[in-house]
C-alpha cells in the first residue's frame, strides 16, 4: 500500500478540529501550553501528534480585492482641434480569467481600444480627461458588452482618470493606459503611456471558497474518488474564506516485508497535510477560537518549545515581505507575525 505525499481536507466546523492533550481532552484556551504529547485531531482526517511534525505553516485567508488606479492624462504632442484620441488599455490577468482575456493562454491579456470624439478646440489635459471618460461610456453603449472588466471615471484631481476593476474580475489588473493622437494626413502617431498610481492593489484573494471549489477539491461524496472530499460537511463553501494550515509529519516506521534488510531497518517517511479552515464558522476565528489555538501551537512548534518539539519553520519578528517558505504565521496582507493574537487580529 502507498501513501500520497500530500493530503488535503476542508473543515467547516470548529468542532471538527481540536487540539487534544495526552489524555484525549481538548485544550480549551489559547494560553494552554502545547506539549509534545498533544495532538491535532481532525474529524474524518486523522490525529497528528505535534511531536511528529517537522514543519508547519499557517496562512490567513483574504477576500478578493478589485484594483483601483489613477492615471494622469496629458495631451499627445500635436493634438489640435479636429483631432481625436485613441485610448489603449492593456490588461494583465491571472489564470481564472485567462479564457476571457488571453490571446493564446500564454501571453498577457488583450488591449481594450476606443476613441474619443474629435475635439472642437485644441485640448488641455482636463479636456482630454473628460473626452476619455465620455469615450468609454460611448464604447460600452455602442458594443453592448454587458458587465465590462472595468469602469473608467473622473479621478480625484482635474487631469486624472480612475480605473476600477469590476466585481468578479479581481484577477484582472491594468498594466498600462496609453493615449495616441488620431489624425489623417500625418505620419504614424506613437502612443504615450500615462503615469499611474495604484490606490488599491488587485487580488484574486487567498483561501477563498471559489478557489477551493475550482482548484483544490478533487471529489465529492457522490463519486468514487478515494482521495477526494468524502462528506457533505467537508465541501467548499464558495462564499467562505479559509485559513490554510500546512504541516509535515515525518519519522521512521518498521516494514515487515519478509526481506532481511527491510526487517532490520526502519524506513523514513514524510507526508504533508493541508487543512483549510472556514474562518466564518462559529468558534473558528476569534479569541480562543480553533484558529488562534492552532496558531499558538504553530508558534511553539516553530520555536521548538512546549516539550522539545522541533520544526523546520520559523517565527520571526513582523515582516511585511516574509519568506513564505519559512515563516509559520502569515496574515491576509501577506506579512508575517509572531503571535497568535496578531494572527487573528
Amino acid at each position: 500500500m502507498f501513501t500520497l505525499g500530500q493530503k488535503q481536507r476542508i473543515v467547516n466546523k470548529a468542532a471538527d478540529v481540536v487540539i487534544s492533550d495526552a489524555s484525549g481532552a481538548a485544550r480549551a484556551t489559547t494560553g494552554a501550553v502545547v506539549h509534545s504529547s498533544d495532538s491535532l485531531d481532525i474529524a474524518g482526517f486523522g490525529s497528528f501528534p505535534f511531536a511528529s511534525m517537522t514543519d508547519i505553516k499557517f496562512h490567513r485567508g483574504a477576500a478578493a480585492a478589485r484594483e483601483i488606479a489613477e492615471h494622469v492624462c496629458l495631451v499627445p504632442a500635436g493634438t489640435v482641434a479636429g483631432d481625436a484620441i485613441e485610448v489603449i488599455i492593456t490588461l494583465n490577468t491571472g489564470r481564472y480569467q485567462a479564457e476571457v482575456l488571453a490571446q493564446n493562454f500564454i501571453g498577457n491579456g488583450r488591449s481594450i481600444k476606443f476613441s474619443t470624439t474629435a475635439f472642437a478646440a485644441t485640448p488641455d489635459a482636463d479636456a482630454v480627461r473628460t473626452a476619455v471618460v465620455a469615450g468609454w461610456t460611448a464604447y460600452k453603449n455602442l458594443f453592448a458588452i454587458g458587465t465590462p472588466f472595468l469602469e473608467i471615471a473622473n479621478g480625484t484631481t482635474a487631469d486624472d482618470i480612475k480605473t476600477t476593476i469590476n466585481a468578479g474580475f479581481e484577477s484582472i489588473t491594468v498594466e498600462k493606459v496609453e493615449l495616441k493622437r488620431v489624425v489623417q494626413g500625418a505620419a504614424t502617431q506613437n502612443p504615450v503611456k500615462l503615469a499611474s498610481t495604484v490606490s488599491t492593489a488587485g487580488s484574486e484573494g487567498k483561501g477563498t471558497g471559489k478557489f477551493l471549489e475550482e482548484s483544490i477539491r478533487m471529489a465529492t461524496c457522490y463519486n468514487t474518488d478515494p482521495y477526494g472530499v468524502d462528506t457533505d460537511g467537508a465541501a467548499a463553501d464558495i462564499r467562505g474564506t479559509y485559513s490554510a494550515l500546512t504541516f509535515t509529519v515525518g519519522g521512521t516506521r518498521d516494514e515487515k516485508l519478509g526481506i532481511a534488510y527491510a526487517d532490520q531497518n526502519g524506513l523514513t517517511f514524510s507526508t504533508s497535510f493541508t487543512v483549510f479552515l472556514n474562518e466564518g464558522s462559529t468558534g473558528m476565528l476569534g479569541s480562543d477560537g480553533q484558529i488562534e489555538k492552532i496558531a499558538q501551537a504553530a508558534v511553539e512548534i516553530a520555536t521548538a518549545t512546549g516539550g522539545g518539539i522541533g520544526a523546520g519553520s520559523i517565527i520571526a519578528t513582523d515582516d511585511t515581505t516574509p519568506d513564505l517558505g519559512k515563516e509559520a504565521l502569515v496574515i491576509a496582507s501577506g506579512a508575517s507575525v509572531n503571535t497568535a493574537a496578531e494572527f487573528i487580529a
